[in-house]
């Protein structure tokens, strides 16, 4: 039985706050995995110098774009890059 989403982005995500450019194209990050991604946009002081996200090729849907964006608040995104989500 193969694993729907990615599960883990989120958790490896919270160790990595400095990050300037996150590219998770082609990744398998759908709605499920849009959640964790949030939480971990939102942990304090996280992603404060994030400008650009790419997300193409990834099954995240509606919902799923919704959820991360609510995370997004707290960056200075200048580039997202979201085709074929």
């Amino acid at each position: 039985m193969a694993i729907e989403g990615s599960p883990w982005l989120g958790q490896i995500l919270k160790y990595l706050p400095n990050l300037v450019h996150l590219d998770i194209v082609g990744n398998d990050v759908d709605e499920a995995s849009s959640c964790s991604v949030r939480e971990a946009f939102e942990s304090e002081g996280a992603f404060t110098n994030l400008t650009s996200l790419k997300l193409s090729h990834n099954p995240i849907g509606d919902k799923g774009m919704q959820e991360m964006a609510m995370g997004l608040g707290g960056t200075c995104l200048q580039h997202v890059l979201s085709s074929y989500v």
